[in-house]
């Protein structure tokens, strides 16, 4: 269906994140809410998936590997694969960017759209659970660049959340190797305690058969494998990850 001409978008075009180029709710009109997205439709077109062989671990484009890239072949992952449409460069790292740092939160519909993609070719009906946020990031920034994504996945695309992971501050990854974050990580990501819901006294009451890690970039890989190793431990049989991009 094609969407009605928002009269204040002709007066106050938005400025497209990539190229500068206003833009006039021309956006790609198979996205729900185009019109508030701040990427104009040469852009949008511009964007090139991952196509081609993939690592089947992590996503990661394959070159002369066979199944696994070299990296993931050298670590202990506790997920089963991860699923990013994107690599993290070019106009998708900009868009990261702005959208994490720039506090361009209009993205996250943005990228729910490509996420939902992903989602509901290979994990129909999984629920989604978002990988926690740093407590003082988040005081920070003010948001959860992560949860805001998942907001749009539940509201527009009916993609069941089930936010069962909680954090507690440590210091930052940005700088750490993968068995540096794996130490760093230790004790620090914890299942929710629940009352009256899926949780009770950090165990699950019906673990769920599988679920899906919802992350913005896998890069080591380290954080979701430490929020799968302690879903695994309490009872769920499979853990997917859904990302952006691999980096």
């Amino acid at each position: 269906m094609r969407q009605r001409n928002n009269p204040f978008a002709c007066l106050f075009p938005q400025a497209c994140l990539l190229c500068g180029a206003p833009v006039l709710f021309e956006c790609a009109e198979e996205i729900p809410d185009a019109a508030a997205i701040p990427v104009c439709r040469s852009c949008h077109c511009g964007l090139r998936p991952i196509e081609g062989r993939r690592c089947a671990r992590c996503s990661q484009p394959l070159t002369s590997e066979e199944g696994l890239c070299l990296r993931c072949r050298e670590r202990e992952l506790s997920f089963e694969a991860n699923w990013s449409p994107f690599a993290y460069e070019d106009e998708v790292r900009e868009l990261v960017y702005q959208y994490k740092f720039r506090n361009q939160r209009r993205l996250a519909r943005y990228f729910a759209f490509w996420l939902a993609r992903g989602y509901q070719t290979r994990y129909p009906g999984l629920p989604l659970v978002p990988v926690p946020f740093r407590p003082s990031g988040r005081r920070r920034r003010g948001w959860d660049h992560v949860e805001c994504i998942l907001s749009h996945l539940a509201r527009t695309y009916h993609i069941p959340p089930l936010p069962l992971l909680a954090r507690d501050d440590g210091p930052q990854q940005k700088r750490l190797d993968f068995e540096g974050r794996m130490g760093n990580l230790r004790g620090r990501i914890r299942l929710r305690e629940g009352r009256g819901g899926p949780l009770s006294e950090g165990a699950f009451l019906r673990p769920p058969r599988a679920v899906v890690l919802l992350d913005d970039i896998l890069t080591t890989g380290a954080t979701a494998s430490e929020c799968a190793r302690l879903l695994r431990e309490a009872g769920v049989a499979t853990v997917f990850v859904l990302t952006i991009a691999i980096a």
